[in-house]
């Protein structure tokens, strides 16, 4: 199968704008009962996991309460979201080009190789409010999504689309891959700048995070995913739901 692991060959005149990360292990349990209540308390709290400086409780949530949350969605035609630029970012046969500023960034697809130097760009459109163009970029045995500013060109990786912040001061990135690992399994934090700032990415172990809304400021939906059974088979699994709640 084929994933994407960046290669600089691939991208001309693209800097990546991100810092050094720093992770943590997330996976920290209290052993208290959960009631199924909105309100966190000692008597409700099950795990807790900290992103940046702020610690979150994790409480059960529910699909309807996810469903219900609004996020953006690229849309699944690259045509229309080529469209939708007015002509700033284009596709000539295997090359995309993104005009940015005084800039032009060009992702050269290499689909003819089945080995290391295999890669595919697909542009997804722009990201509202962060000022950047997000592209899917497919890799040998990897996966990533690049990030790319609208203003500067400069190009930030990350482990998945961004989700902002209701301040819009920050957004979020996710990625659930527990059994492969062929890419991140966590959350990733930035600063919503010109050329996003990585405040922290947090690696999780025991649950991937396939997606995340966030409600308010002090409270961000996830939909969870767990490993495969202990025997190594492939077991249906319902999707589970979480709520995250930022302690005052």
């Amino acid at each position: 199968m084929k994933y994407l692991i960046p290669v600089a060959a691939a991208v001309i005149c693209c800097a990546c704008g991100s810092p050094a990360v720093t992770t943590n292990n997330a996976d920290t349990t209290i052993t208290t009962q959960q009631r199924p209540d909105t309100t966190v308390t000692a008597a409700t709290v099950k795990e807790t996991i900290k992103i940046g400086n702020v610690v979150y409780d994790i409480t059960s949530a529910t699909e309807e309460e996810f469903d219900n949350a609004q996020a953006w969605v690229s849309d699944t035609s690259e045509v229309r979201t080529l469209a939708a630029t007015g002509g700033l970012v284009s596709r000539v046969v295997d090359t995309m080009f993104l005009r940015a500023g005084l800039r032009t960034v060009r992702l050269i697809n290499n689909g003819d190789d089945d080995g290391d130097s295999f890669c595919q760009y697909d542009f997804l459109g722009e990201a509202p409010g962060t000022g950047q163009w997000v592209v899917l970029g497919m890799y040998y045995e990897s996966a990533a999504y690049l990030l790319i500013s609208k203003e500067t060109g400069d190009t930030t990786y990350t482990m998945g689309t961004p989700v902002l912040s209701p301040d819009k001061k920050y957004f979020m990135c996710c990625n659930a891959d527990l059994e492969a690992q062929f890419t991140p399994n966590g959350i990733q934090l930035f600063r919503n700048t010109k050329v996003p700032e990585l405040v922290e990415e947090v690696s999780l172990e025991k649950w991937g995070p396939e997606a995340l809304k966030w409600i308010d400021q002090q409270h961000i939906l996830i939909k969870k995913t767990l490993p495969y059974s202990n025997s190594g088979d492939y077991q249906e699994q319902k999707p589970v739901y979480i709520r995250l709640t930022a302690r005052k």
